[in-house]
């Protein structure tokens, strides 16, 4: 899985500090986990090494720290050191990037851990946030009434911000039920004091109903977050009529009756410029 991660990434210059990565990286898959904890650490720490770099390094020590946490006794001592450096290192990697996503193939422990890093990290900001917006912001959802399956669906987040705080707005979403697994997430700019999402025609379509299932957050400049709607245990629901997109034009009667109307007429068309015109007549006196 760390293998599949890092690969994924874009090719590298291949310096030192690649080198050094792949070997974490080797010794993570050859189950050395503490070696590839002491391997990573140091690209970590170091300020030369890129963006990229750093959180792959964490994310080495992240996963080496949960696989040493003891199945057997994961409420122990040793345990809960090793499970709390590893959230150490997952907040360290929102702290490079706050918008970071961890890959889904990851394991259940990881995911939980990195969720448990990122509520930890979020409500660190969120009390800066709030202590620099005087007036906080709220966010309210609008959305066509009786919205129906097969069409897209344009969903608005419309924000209440005396301030002007906010500047993106990150939308949650599930597709009916709501797991880690199973959420999708995008942000989108604060324009106008709203934000709007259009729903893939392919997200709405079926034979029985969808349930999408959505909760929002705004954040400042500073990616500090200000506001919430719903949230992963309360998300809004929008309940969607079952349908399925329009079919084509070429399957429409009306399509090929206009487009018979429009042979015929060009055919019209074409003939009356083919026939000679009216003859001359010539009187002779």
């Amino acid at each position: 899985m760390l293998a599949l991660t890092l690969a994924g990434r874009p090719a590298r210059a291949g310096g030192p500090i690649d080198a050094q990565l792949e070997a974490a990286s080797r010794a993570y898959q050859a189950l050395d986990y503490e070696q590839a904890i002491a391997t990573a650490a140091p690209i970590a720490a170091r300020t030369d090494a890129r963006v990229a770099q750093r959180i792959d390094a964490q994310l080495v020590i992240a996963l080496a720290q949960l696989a040493l946490v003891d199945p057997g006794d994961p409420g122990g001592a040793d345990s809960a050191r090793h499970q709390d450096a590893a959230e150490a290192a997952l907040g360290a990697i929102l702290a490079l990037q706050w918008d970071f996503e961890l890959d889904r193939g990851y394991p259940a422990a990881a995911q939980a851990a990195f969720a448990a890093a990122r509520d930890r990290f979020e409500r660190a900001r969120a009390t800066a946030a709030l202590a620099r917006c005087a007036a906080p912001p709220s966010l309210a959802l609008e959305a066509p009434p009786h919205p129906r399956g097969g069409r897209a669906l344009d969903v608005t987040l419309r924000l209440t911000d005396p301030r002007g705080c906010a500047r993106v707005v990150r939308l949650t979403w599930a597709r009916d039920r709501v797991t880690t697994s199973s959420l999708n997430r995008v942000l989108l700019p604060v324009v106008d004091g709203a934000v709007t999402w259009r729903v893939p025609a392919e997200v709405t379509t079926s034979t029985t109903g969808v349930r999408l299932s959505l909760y929002a957050e705004a954040y400042d400049r500073d990616h500090g977050r200000l506001a919430t709607l719903g949230s992963f245990e309360q998300p809004r629901a929008l309940a969607i009529a079952a349908g399925a997109p329009p079919p084509p034009l070429y399957r429409r009667w009306w399509f090929w009756t206009a487009l018979g109307a429009v042979a015929i007429g060009t055919g019209v068309l074409i003939d009356q410029a083919r026939s000679p015109g009216p003859s001359t007549i010539v009187i002779h006196r």
